[in-house]
């Protein structure tokens, strides 16, 4: 009888474990299918007054409620978040196509600088992919300090 019920657990739990590969992608875990769903692209700034070097976020100078930042090809604003000391804008490209990003970004009613970019959008057969190129920031000093961050210098 012990026999019977290993067996019968050993058979379930294979088939449960097998069950879970489904696209024929490679690594189909939880976190590369989470990922590979939701391929968001995402854009830091880090405000540094320019005469001081402080960072403005971390001194209170600026605070949440005085940016905003608007998509201008439709006018509408965009969600962001404020984690770290920096700015993080966070957007979905829906468009299986090549396109141009730009965006306002204004701290207390005051345009401070505009952002472009050269997007495109990959429909591949397991995830699509998201490519930004020739990313401007314009109306602004700026350093890009690692992965599509960017340090902005506000006099």
């Amino acid at each position: 009888m012990q026999r019977k019920l290993i067996i019968i657990l050993s058979l379930i739990i294979i088939l449960l474990t097998q069950s879970c590969k489904t696209s024929g992608c490679g690594d189909d875990s939880i976190d590369s299918v989470f990922l590979c769903e939701f391929q968001d692209y995402k854009f830091s700034f880090i405000f540094i007054d320019k005469s001081s070097g402080e960072n403005l976020l971390a001194n209170n100078n600026i605070k949440e409620e005085d940016i905003k930042i608007t998509n201008l090809k439709n006018n509408e604003t965009l969600f962001f978040f404020i984690e770290n000391n920096r700015t993080t804008l966070i957007d979905n490209i829906t468009e299986p196509e090549k396109q141009t990003l730009n965006y306002s970004i204004e701290i207390s009613g005051k345009k401070t600088f505009n952002l472009t970019s050269d997007i495109e959008n990959k429909i591949g057969e397991c995830c699509n992919t998201v490519t930004i190129k020739n990313i401007t920031v314009l109306n602004s000093d700026f350093e890009k300090t690692e992965n599509n961050t960017y340090t902005i210098f506000i006099e």
